[in-house]
């Protein structure tokens, strides 16, 4: 079981700089976060739970998305949990401006096991 949540409440259109928080419960270690647009983060790890970045092009548009918890082990990479957060509509302020958020693709992830296991 994983827990999935938005760190200071809801998301709206035009937001940037937002962040999931990922508690895993059983001993689980979370070692990236998938979103639904293909995109992946790193977490960054506190003790009891991780946290990682919304990527910002995913709030430029008032749509769902989902984020998936990822962890990787000898047997390979498997999603532990999923949760889909809306994205509340809201006119784009005069001084928005769009700033990609770190993002990794899954041939960097892959790139980094075969590394591990060599």
């Amino acid at each position: 079981m994983v827990d999935i949540c938005v760190i200071n409440g809801a998301l709206y259109q035009w937001d940037t700089g937002r962040k999931v928080r990922i508690t895993p419960h059983r001993g689980l270690k979370i070692d990236f976060v998938h979103y639904s647009n293909g995109k992946a983060v790193k977490v960054v790890d506190y003790g009891n739970s991780v946290i990682a970045p919304i990527p910002n092009i995913l709030l430029q548009t008032a749509q769902n998305f989902t984020v998936y918890a990822v962890i990787v082990s000898d047997d390979g990479t498997r999603t532990v949990c999923d949760c889909t957060f809306p994205v509340r509509a809201k006119q784009k302020p005069d001084d928005y401006v769009y700033t990609e958020t770190e993002v990794m693709t899954w041939g960097s992830h892959e790139s980094r096991i075969e590394a591990q296991e060599s």
